[in-house]
């Protein structure tokens, strides 16, 4: 895993550096390449996390009211091997 990408476009949303902005109280959803075989352990600080698709590489997060927060997920493939992705850093 290289990267996770924010994959739906919301209002109030910027990125500078490694800090995404989010509007407090409002749902995104993220998601990293799928790869055959692997499994995805996603941490959240600062949000709840409120789905996972059935393959678990695209979660929704809605985020607490104003403060920071961090997404980040890890993808152990079919041999056992694991990749960290890039943590974000979240600002409401």
């Amino acid at each position: 895993i290289n990267q996770i990408d924010l994959t739906q476009g919301q209002p109030n949303i910027c990125q500078t550096d490694d800090c995404i902005k989010v509007c407090e109280l409002t749902p995104f959803t993220y998601t990293t390449p799928y790869h055959i075989g692997s499994s995805f352990d996603w941490s959240v600080i600062g949000g709840q996390l409120i789905s996972t698709t059935p393959l678990g590489n695209t979660i929704t997060i809605l985020w607490d009211s104003v403060g920071s927060g961090a997404v980040s997920v890890t993808e152990q493939d079919s041999i056992m091997c694991s990749k960290i992705s890039t943590s974000f850093a979240i600002a409401s």
